[in-house]
């Protein structure tokens, strides 16, 4: 139960300093029939399209519906972390890759990731 609540409190907190409001906002906004007829791996595939399509804020809600689903989902943290970068959106990107790193403390590309970001 703590755990839960500590990832609820992670997703609001995220999805709020990187503009997409509460963590209830973003809920609202998914597509519940979407949620239900995509699996998981649906879901990571449409975000990576959209990423490299370069529709960076659309990859980002994919990614989140993934999230929403999957909580411990680090590759999916990396991507949202890609995308915000994308945008140049960099404390939101910082936050994704922090929360992906946390999650897999061997996952390479988020830490490549972060140091790109620091970069710029």
């Amino acid at each position: 139960m703590l755990k839960l609540t500590l990832q609820s409190l992670f997703l609001s907190l995220f999805f709020s300093c990187c503009g997409f409001g509460s963590l209830a906002v973003v809920q609202a906004k998914i597509s519940p029939a979407l949620t239900q007829q995509l699996s998981s791996s649906e879901l990571y595939q449409q975000g990576f399209r959209d990423f490299e399509a370069r529709q960076y804020r659309q990859a980002i809600a994919s990614f989140l519906e993934l999230l929403a689903v999957e909580p411990n989902n680090f590759q999916a943290y990396n991507m949202v972390g890609m995308s915000f970068g994308g945008l140049e959106e960099y404390p939101a990107a910082l936050a994704a890759f922090e929360r992906a790193i946390a999650l897999n403390q061997e996952y390479a590309y988020a830490y490549y990731n972060r140091g790109y970001v620091y970069n710029q």
